[in-house]
């Protein structure tokens, strides 16, 4: 991924003070607004919109940064860091975090100061669990929980209910909450490469998602009800222990991907030919006979 451009930026940042009946502009001229280097950023704090810290192979983060109250989006990608500065907390203006490929095994923050945080990416660490404070995180639309060692969700990420995007690929996870359906506002679920054998009851309930990922787990069945999901654009489940498919699939009227490789399906339901707008659709690696394939021209 390359390294984000930001440009320089001029601005004038006018503290007002009322005294009597004039008014006194103090003007200060800020270098700019992005910054790469921590020492840089501190220094130009009144400034510091967003900081670039990635690639530096830094171990432990200086509790300096937590003067960087201002900051809006901050990028630590790639370090070594095992643990987090407690004064990270102080940067409550945050609309970014970037977490990638460090050494974490836990977060060992509180995240209740987060209000306007949208984006938090944790992905390619060592996390097993995500902290009770991540109820906090009421603004939250996009989480990457990708490559850790989960091995389940916790309920407080269930709160987190304005979640549009929430990526667990490349975990251990054996379940999902049964509460899952609260995350109402989801629209990309990326499961894949877990060890997933049922799904919730309510997962159906996600009435706003349309594109689930859920290959490379050990599904033997999806819910009947899938048919109610009228949002579904994509729908992935290669690679799992399918030997079925309910008669309702038939209903996704807005389906347009459907792959079903790897997997024991030895027969289509007869409503199968329905799904009119299916441009996509791979059936490898399933023991359905030469008659059935010829149906689906």
């Amino acid at each position: 991924m390359h390294q984000p451009i930001f440009k320089k930026l001029f601005i004038i940042i006018a503290l007002f003070i009322l005294k009597g009946n004039d008014f006194f502009v103090l003007a200060q001229t800020c270098p700019a607004t992005s910054f790469y280097n921590l020492e840089e950023a501190l220094a130009n704090k009144d400034c510091a919109l967003n900081l670039s810290y990635r690639y530096q192979e830094t171990e432990i983060l200086s509790e300096k940064i937590g003067a960087l109250v201002l900051l809006e989006n901050l990028d630590l990608k790639q370090n070594a860091l095992r643990v987090l500065p407690s004064s990270l907390e102080n940067l409550k203006s945050l609309n970014t975090l970037i977490l990638n490929d460090n050494n974490l095994t836990r977060l060992n923050i509180s995240f209740s100061n987060f209000k306007v945080l949208k984006s938090l990416q944790l992905s390619n660490n060592h996390l097993i669990e995500t902290p009770p404070s991540f109820k906090s995180l009421k603004n939250l639309e996009f989480l990457d929980l990708s490559w850790n060692d989960f091995a389940s969700i916790g309920d407080e990420l269930t709160e987190v209910s304005s979640l549009k995007v929430l990526d667990v690929t490349h975990n251990h996870l054996l379940s999902l909450p049964y509460n899952i359906a609260q995350l109402k506002d989801l629209e990309i679920l990326n499961l894949d490469y877990n060890r997933l054998a049922s799904l919730p009851l309510g997962f159906t309930k996600l009435k706003n998602l349309s594109s689930i990922n859920l290959s490379h787990n050990n599904l033997q069945a999806i819910p009947k009800d899938i048919g109610s999901m009228h949002n579904l654009k994509v729908l992935s489940l290669s690679n799992n222990n399918l030997t079925s498919l309910p008669k309702s699939i038939a209903k996704l009227n807005n389906l347009d991907m459907l792959l079903l490789s790897g997997n024991q399906i030895s027969k289509l339901p007869k409503s199968f030919n329905r799904l009119k707008n299916l441009k996509t659709l791979v059936l490898s690696g399933n023991p359905l006979n030469s008659k059935q394939i010829e149906k689906l021209k």
